[in-house]
């Protein structure tokens, strides 16, 4: 199979805070020596408790992070080696959706607006155009084009998750990184918006980093999981072929609530 991306022995420190001037900080490692690869289509789904590392990780692929060490590959090509011009289009490639659908759109801006920014950003259509693709969009996610005139307040949890999807997918990106994009939702809502994203994916055909600490979500969206634990990526199997092997200790205390 074809790689999207591969991680070659990642991680992540931060410094801590000293107890006096005389202690030397203490160095709390929140990814440790990571490496795996995501394959082009799939939805590979990235589990573990708060303080795994999970986020950190998703993150640290997208660049919000930087990373203390390692490498990380787009396409074969290592992200860092990006000319400006390259990185510019990697941006375009690669999108992020939030836990918070609230908080990752604009409050004092309307619904079309925060849609149609994405394509300012990436200078993409004029004015007339980009309208046209942000009423398009919503259309796919499912969501009233007239909302577009509406604040995020005006909306739904569902609904603004909805829009989140939209703002992401509207540049047609090849990976998207969902980071616990139901958690925040009723569990009535859901199911709706997993299933809206797996329709999305068969249709347009990105390959998808799905995190989250739901085991029901993981087993029920994705195709491959990989386990963290306290930073490391302790092991990675087939979603639907838990029963059928052995697994790391941790794993099976994990999805042991599946059971």
């Amino acid at each position: 199979m074809e790689e999207i991306i591969r991680l070659e022995n990642v991680s992540k420190k931060y410094k801590g805070k000293s107890k006096s001037i005389f202690e030397k900080p203490k160095e709390f490692i929140a990814v440790n020596d990571v490496s795996f690869s995501i394959n082009k289509g799939e939805i590979f789904g990235l589990v573990g408790e708060s303080g795994s590392g999970k986020t950190t990780l998703g993150h640290l692929i997208i660049g919000l992070k930087s990373m203390s060490q390692g490498k990380i590959y787009f396409k074969g090509r290592d992200i860092s080696t990006f000319t400006r011009e390259e990185e510019k289009k990697w941006r375009k490639q690669v999108q992020i959706i939030f836990q918070n659908p609230y908080s990752a759109l604009d409050p004092k801006r309307k619904i079309g607006w925060s849609i149609e920014e994405i394509l300012m950003i990436h200078k993409i259509g004029d004015k007339a155009s980009r309208r046209k693709m942000a009423e398009e969009i919503l259309y796919e996610v499912e969501i009233d084009p007239s909302l577009m005139d509406q604040y995020p307040e005006d909306l739904s949890g569902g609904q603004r998750q909805r829009v989140s999807i939209a703002s992401a997918l509207i540049v047609n990106p090849e990976f998207v990184i969902i980071d616990e994009g139901v958690s925040a939702l009723d569990v009535s809502v859901q199911s709706a918006i997993l299933n809206l994203i797996r329709k999305l994916q068969e249709k347009r055909q990105f390959t998808c980093l799905f995190i989250s600490h739901d085991l029901n979500v993981i087993e029920y969206l994705c195709d491959r999981v990989g386990v963290m634990y306290k930073g490391e990526m302790v092991e990675i199997f087939n979603a639907g072929e838990f029963f059928e092997s052995e697994h790391h200790e941790y794993t099976q205390k994990l999805f042991s609530t599946l059971l």
